[in-house]
């Protein structure tokens, strides 16, 4: 996340978007919704290094 954005948090829920779609996270719109208690270590992040999928950083 480039740090001039990191202090707004809808950037960095966009860019996070941004790199799910990237790596081939499709999320149909009537399976999204709010899991306010997701733990973060349930996270699917195929974009981090060293996890499962592809990592392709995104350069703008």
């Amino acid at each position: 996340m480039p740090r001039e954005l990191a202090l707004d948090n809808g950037a960095m829920i966009a860019w996070t978007g941004l790199l799910a779609y990237q790596s081939g996270i499709r999320t149909p719109i009537g399976e999204s919704y709010v899991r306010p208690r997701w733990r973060i270590d349930e996270v699917p992040v195929p974009w981090r290094e060293g996890a499962r999928g592809v990592f392709r950083p995104f350069r703008p």
